[in-house]
């Protein structure tokens, strides 16, 4: 579905992912973008060894040119070699509900990433005396962990309009 191609106002509480090839060993890419106009970008190895780079900064939209420029303000950052760091403008090409086809800076390679919207920043809830029962656990890839009556669940969320939205992938008594 492109419905949101030439209409998309605001970009906030998005998350961005492309893994790369080859397997068994791929490279990854991560873009967050909060409502509150920061923006995180993760990139880094996984095979054999695990390593990520962490970018934060501020981000702006303009939705009549289609281009977020991207304002580092810190990073923690892993060695790599020959790979790409976060750029300063992301030109958006195609926005479907869940994808997302790019340019960044002045190259005119496309990048296609999977998109979620209505994330959040990662957070805990949980009620009561201690902190191992009816509890959520949030994600910003918009993955969310619950255990409630001694069953762990794992769920996919949206955040939309205040209103949050769970789906249930999976349920199995608690195993502690």
């Amino acid at each position: 579905m492109n419905a949101q191609v030439n209409h998309l106002e605001t970009l906030k509480n998005e998350y961005w992912s492309k893994p790369w090839e080859p397997r068994p060993t791929a490279h990854f890419s991560n873009f967050y973008f909060f409502e509150d106009g920061t923006f995180a970008h993760e990139f880094g190895y996984s095979g054999g060894v695990y390593r990520v780079s962490h970018v934060f900064g501020k981000y702006k939209y303009s939705s009549e040119e289609k281009k977020i420029m991207l304002e580092i303000e810190g990073s923690h950052l892993a060695k790599f070699e020959n790979f790409d760091n976060t750029p300063s403008t992301i030109k958006i090409i195609e926005i479907t509900d869940n994808s997302i086809t790019f340019t960044e800076d002045n190259n005119t390679d496309k990048i296609t990433m999977s998109r979620r919207i209505g994330i959040t920043s990662e957070s805990y809830w949980f009620e009561g005396e201690t902190s191992s029962h009816n509890k959520f656990s949030f994600q910003r890839n918009g993955y969310c962990q619950i255990r409630q009556n001694e069953i762990n669940y794992t769920c996919v969320y949206w955040l939309v309009g205040g209103i949050l939205y769970l789906e249930v992938i999976t349920s199995r008594p608690n195993e502690e």
